[in-house]
């Protein structure tokens, strides 16, 4: 059983990529509109101009692996080896963890080609290195493996957004097969933890990492295909932070708890949940998105439930997701 398991993460990890790219999330809506623009020029094959609208987005905002990530990567497919390694040091040194991103990305093949490549590899050992030491983690092999998951899981959805918003992404492929492929991406994650779980028993900080064990948290958030899993995973992890195994990801509980709700269609908790909803404007044909709750426990109550998990205000978590969808 332990052997079938790896074989299949072994399986998922080193799979061949097909043309990945990070989605990049930004609330400002003029470098949401460069941004825009840069990805289209991107997939236009316009590499040159979308590396000059990128250089200019990351200079104004806060450091991003997603934006590092995609520069690194037309960096590669340009050819200037040296600026793409440039760019994967910059973000193993600001956390990223995920090494066989590039292994199995096409992109990277000549950078892999070349003596650079062995730099990259000694970077990466040194933050592992870093993690074991500042984080004791019980399982860190394991943990690398759930990261690499995790960056899978948000690839396959980034290339459903993304090919959802430009006309010319993906272009062999139809929306219906990266739907397809994202759907299979999170069921074979759910499959693989599953498995890991009837192993190891429930992972939390201390046999992960803190990271890592976000990651977890955040595929099972994803399958919603398997509502009982994810019931079995709350009531664990609801122990686990009575026992103080779950500490910096306490938060995470909030979401889960409100998944799982509505998935069962019961109220939520902490309003992590929302729905979108088309209203007509008052004495006008004009229509607007109203982002709204879906349905709550108890609406007074709601910051101060939200605060005890660490959570913004309902009124300043309407706002992110207002600017964050261009509202």
């Amino acid at each position: 059983m332990r052997k079938l398991i790896f074989l299949t993460l072994s399986l998922l990890i080193f799979q061949h990529l097909h043309a990945q790219r990070y989605a990049v999330h930004l609330r400002d809506s003029e470098l949401k509109a460069s941004l825009y623009r840069a990805d289209s020029l991107y997939f236009c094959g316009n590499l040159d101009e979308s590396i000059k609208l990128y250089h200019h987005i990351r200079e104004k905002t806060n450091y991003s692996h997603n934006l590092t990530l995609n520069l690194a990567t037309m960096y590669a497919e340009k050819g200037d080896l040296t600026k793409s390694a440039d760019n994967i040091v910059t973000a193993l040194d600001s956390g990223f963890m995920d090494l066989q991103y590039f292994t199995a990305n096409p992109s990277f093949d000549k950078l892999r080609a070349n003596d650079i490549w062995k730099t990259i590899v000694i970077k990466h050992q040194e933050r592992v290195s870093s993690m074991l030491i500042v984080e004791s983690i019980k399982f860190p092999n394991l943990a690398l493996s759930i990261l690499s998951m995790g960056n899978q899981d948000q690839l396959a959805q980034w290339k459903s957004e993304l090919k959802n918003n430009h006309l010319h992404a993906y272009p062999d492929l139809s929306m219906d097969s990266v739907s397809r492929e994202q759907k299979k991406v999170f069921e074979a994650n759910t499959e693989i933890l599953k498995g890991l779980f009837s192993l190891y028993g429930f992972l939390w900080e201390k046999d992960l990492g803190i990271d890592a064990t976000h990651v977890v948290w955040m595929m099972v958030q994803h399958a919603d295909h398997d509502t009982k899993f994810q019931m079995r995973y709350l009531k664990e992890m609801k122990a686990a932070i009575d026992r103080g195994a779950v500490v910096a990801n306490k938060k995470d509980y909030a979401y889960m708890y409100d998944r799982v709700a509505k998935n069962t269609g019961n109220p939520q908790r902490y309003g992590t949940q929302v729905e979108y909803r088309v209203k007509t404007i008052d004495n006008t044909n004009k229509k607007q998105i109203e982002i709204v709750p879906y349905l709550l426990e108890n609406e007074d109550d709601l910051d101060k439930l939200r605060t005890e998990f660490g959570l913004p205000t309902w009124s300043e978590y309407l706002l992110m997701i207002r600017q964050l969808s261009g509202q």
